[in-house]
């Protein structure tokens, strides 16, 4: 009976489709906001005479398809691909219908380009790889034909939604507990000794009692964090505490990248309702 209950919730209809909306649209967003941050720096970044060092040793035909650019390294192959994924990308940002095969290259083609800028990458680039194949499957409109392909499209579509929500709570979770286990975060000292850098703080925030308060807020809130999502009344709290977090971050010590992407799965979580 629970199986039938859990069946039917990710096959009757689309969940979720107001925030699916704004998830994919701030996808495509980040997409070209990256796209254009390796047409900028081009030459360091992706061409054939970057900064990384590229093995070209085969593991395996699948797994080679996710390093093309790094087997080649060709300047036409990497501009041409570039620019390939910055006008799939604008196309599928304004399209009115979302295209598997379309959300396919786009995250083929961003695999590839992470893979060969590998030691330039953060946190936030893989989670970005997650995040772009599940969107594959994401539906942005409602289909209301009751054919067998389209309860399949029905499911692949709740299940990503489910786990690009899951995605982010274990990336908190995680977050928390291995801050809990540092000296610096558990004893409160931690925001205070990043603030010390210099191209990793404001003025405003190099102060000893706001920054242990501030140590423990945030150790509260990853933590505490997939507990906040279940409820209706105490979802868009932790979400607006997290807007506040996230920008902190961008503003106050230059993490633009990281701090954009961890916002845009916000939209699947302030558009949830639960029964």
């Amino acid at each position: 009976m629970k199986l039938k209950i859990i069946y039917n919730y990710f096959v009757n209809d689309y969940k979720n489709l107001n925030g699916t909306k704004c998830f994919t649209k701030a996808l495509y967003a980040f997409v070209l906001l990256k796209c254009l941050f390796w047409l900028l720096n081009y030459s360091t970044e992706i061409s054939a005479n970057s900064v990384y060092f590229h093995n070209k040793l085969s593991i395996g035909f699948i797994k080679d398809l996710a390093f093309l650019f790094c087997a080649f390294e060709n300047n036409t192959l990497n501009i041409s691909a570039l620019i390939l994924l910055i006008v799939l990308t604008v196309g599928a940002f304004f399209l009115k219908k979302k295209y598997i095969l379309l959300d396919l290259f786009i995250w083929f083609l961003v695999l590839n380009f992470h893979n060969y800028t590998y030691a330039g990458l953060s946190g936030g680039d893989y989670i970005l790889n997650q995040l772009l194949f599940f969107n594959v499957f994401i539906i942005s409109q409602n289909n209301i034909s009751t054919s067998k392909i389209n309860e399949l499209k029905i499911l692949l579509h709740n299940f990503s939604v489910l786990s690009c929500m899951v995605l982010i709570c274990v990336v908190y979770l995680h977050s928390g507990i291995s801050k809990l286990m540092q000296e610096d975060w558990f004893t409160g000292k931690a925001v205070y000794y990043v603030m010390q850098i210099k191209y990793y703080s404001l003025p405003i925030l190099n102060n000893m009692k706001f920054t242990w308060l501030l140590n423990y807020i945030i150790l509260f809130f990853q933590i505490t964090f997939c507990v906040g999502m279940l409820f209706n009344k105490s979802r868009k709290y932790y979400l607006i505490v997290g807007v506040i977090f996230h920008l902190s971050v961008l503003f106050g010590m230059g993490i633009v990248s990281f701090s954009l992407l961890m916002l845009i799965p916000y939209f699947l979580f302030w558009n949830l309702k639960n029964k």
